[in-house]
């Protein structure tokens, strides 16, 4: 499935939630307003004085449709959407932070190539694949970053709860310029610190996110007993922000970048197992496992996509960069200017579940990921939407 961008996915959240701020609208393709979320319009929000969006990494709907009916999240989800494509936490925080879709801002992946310097990047540590920090290439974050943050734009009192481990990263300070940042080390203490910050008077937008939910699923897959308990645990902290936003006025959005795939042993692909296809390459695959964005050598493109008929048959879809351009996969809104070299010359769309990585030459091995997202599963597209309201 495509990210439904007329009116039901992140990018229309995000507009729905910058509505009820105040901020302008964020221009579609033909300069038109992006259009706000079906399930949740700005009216919806109230009057807009204090929100918060909190995003809990790796909460698909399939998994919270598996969790406790009786739960907190469950009776306060009021629909479900779209992530962005590809259905991946760069992509998709991104979207969060700046209110613009991948195809604006830019960032397409967890392994995004920099054409014009010729360089693979990991953008949300901040590094080059294979090691060494951006910075030390003379790399500054507006080449790597396309679009200015909600939290320099809203025009009201901004805050950013997170992790204290991600406090002053590169990605952090470029996405929450103009925000007061607050370390939580615990998804206790990051609800907590949203219900003291929204029940607090004056007007205010506060983003938290909170990561542990998705590196469990990783680890162990979205299905395990691990994944599970901390789902659980996230429940119950829901269910205690909701109490203390009683009478506020306040209201909290609660949901996901993308859900995930639980891969086999049989479905994790290694490309140095097929190096036939990997000499059809002049770079290292970008994007994630589940989307791998391929850089073909001259000439080698009728010898790539018969190798992924043959080798890859039944595993794959080939989707080319023409294709991948346009908006329905990328989204709305004008193109950053680097996106054609961010998203390679064929796209290999992974089915079912399998995933596709490589070990170019610095990695190390490739790590064994259970849990894998950003493909177009609805197993990986579909998040809930979840509001408490004071």
């Amino acid at each position: 499935m495509r990210p439904d961008y007329d009116g039901g996915s992140l990018v229309n959240l995000m507009a729905s939630v910058a509505g009820a701020v105040g901020a302008r609208p964020t221009p579609g393709d033909r300069g038109e307003p992006v259009a706000e979320l079906r399930c949740l319009p700005a009216g919806a929000l109230g009057d807009g004085r204090r929100i918060a969006m909190v995003l809990v990494d790796g909460l698909g709907d399939a998994q919270l449709a598996a969790a406790n009916p009786a739960g907190a999240l469950r009776a306060h989800r009021v629909g479900g959407m779209t992530s962005v494509f590809p259905s991946t936490t760069a992509a998709a925080i991104t979207t969060v932070m700046t209110g613009v879709a991948p195809r604006r801002h830019g960032l397409t992946g967890w392994h995004v190539r920099l054409a014009a310097l010729d360089l693979i990047a990991t953008p949300l540590p901040y590094r080059v694949r294979g090691g060494g920090d951006l910075r030390d290439h003379g790399v500054e974050p507006a080449t790597v970053f396309g679009a200015a943050p909600l939290t320099a734009t809203l025009g009201v009192e901004c805050h950013v709860v997170q992790p204290r481990y991600l406090l002053g990263s590169t990605y952090s300070a470029f996405h929450g310029a103009g925000a007061v940042s607050h370390g939580a080390d615990s998804i206790d203490a990051c609800l907590d610190r949203v219900a003291t910050l929204l029940c607090a008077p004056g007007e205010r937008y506060v983003y938290a996110y909170w990561p542990q939910l998705d590196a469990l699923s990783h680890r162990y897959g979205a299905g395990s007993r691990e994944a599970r308990r901390h789902l659980r645990a996230i429940d119950d902290a829901f269910a205690r922000l909701t109490e203390r936003l009683r009478g506020s006025g306040a209201t909290a959005v609660l949901t996901a970048d993308h859900g995930f795939v639980d891969t086999t042993v049989h479905s994790r692909l290694l490309l140095d197992d097929l190096p036939e296809l990997a000499a059809t390459l002049r770079a290292p695959l970008c994007g994630e496992p589940r989307v791998a964005f391929c850089y073909l050598r001259p000439g080698a493109e009728a010898d790539f996509l018969a190798l992924v008929a043959d080798r890859l048959a039944g595993r794959c879809t080939a989707i080319h960069r023409d294709e991948m351009l346009e908006p329905g996969w990328l989204g709305p809104g004008p193109a950053h200017p680097d996106l054609a070299g961010r998203v390679g010359d064929w796209s290999l769309l992974m089915r079912d579940d399998f995933a596709l990585m490589d070990t170019p030459p610095g990695d190390g091995p490739a790590p064994v990921l259970i849990g894998v997202h950003g493909g177009a599963t609805p197993a990986e597209m579909e998040v809930p939407v979840v509001v408490a309201r004071g």
